[in-house]
């Protein structure tokens, strides 16, 4: 009797953490430099640059020491579509190209250093 409630209790903990660590790993709580990421939008903060690296995938870039503080990569949710990363002004959201479903944000943190071209 002892164990199945010692093991109970090790299950009614166990079972929180793994779903904060799974809701930790979304996009949404990343935190790159030089960007917010809010609704499945990116935000540039001030000093900061998007760089396109190919029609999916876009770099942030500090403006002035030309560093990668990460990349965003337009997925889409569903079945084999693309969606494209569409940036305007100091704004980036990604759109559905072929997708059937919504497109969401992937974030890569901390790419590294890079020189302008």
């Amino acid at each position: 009797m002892k164990s199945i409630i010692i093991a109970a209790v090790a299950l009614a903990i166990a079972i929180p953490l793994c779903v904060f660590a799974q809701r930790s790993n979304r996009s949404e709580n990343k935190r790159v430099e030089g960007a917010t990421i809010r609704d499945n939008k990116a935000t540039l903060k001030a000093g900061y640059e998007f760089v396109r690296v190919s029609e999916n995938k876009v770099s942030i870039r500090r403006m002035r020491t030309n560093d990668i503080g990460g990349s965003f990569t337009c997925l889409c949710g569903k079945g084999d579509g693309s969606c494209s990363a569409s940036v305007s002004g100091s704004v980036l959201i990604c759109l559905p190209e072929s997708c059937e479903g919504s497109c969401t944000i992937s974030v890569v943190v901390g790419t590294g250093s890079h020189k302008r071209p």
